[in-house]
């Protein structure tokens, strides 16, 4: 297992400020706002455990985007799901069984959380596999 780095608990608080951010917010002009009081209620799934941890072992390829991703998700989440939710409760006629008059009518700001997290992930990913070749083939470069 690997350890923690004492040079990287610095960027580990420093990654958790989003986390605290949104916990503020969330208790205080978002209060009233499904989606930021269901994610703050249920401590961000503990993702900035995850974050922390990555972090202080010097994983920043995926703690950065796993930190950014959530600040955005969490956003994304309840006001893009606000506005789908609200185009597909629109939608709603008497005609219509209980079960899709509920499946019109819930927030999508969950999946919408998650997927922004993993595209985050992905291109966070893909950035540091890009720019590590590119480094790789200047050192190449220079070496010749």
């Amino acid at each position: 297992m690997k350890k923690f780095k004492q040079e990287n608990l610095g960027a580990a608080f420093l990654l958790l400020v989003p986390f605290v951010i949104l916990m503020l917010l969330s208790q205080t002009v978002f209060k009233d706002l499904y989606f930021f009081e269901w994610t703050a209620d249920h401590y961000y799934s503990y993702l900035w455990v995850a974050v922390f941890w990555l972090t202080a072992i010097g994983k920043l390829k995926f703690s950065i985007p796993l930190s950014a991703g959530n600040f955005v998700g969490v956003f994304a989440g309840q006001f893009l799901g606000d506005y789908i939710r609200n185009k597909n409760m629109a939608k709603i006629t008497e005609a219509m069984t209980a079960e899709q008059q509920y499946q019109l009518q819930s927030h999508p700001g969950f999946q919408i959380w998650m997927n922004t997290l993993v595209i985050f992930l992905v291109s966070g990913l893909a950035i540091s596999i890009y720019l590590g070749r590119k480094k790789q083939k200047k050192r190449k470069d220079s070496a010749l």
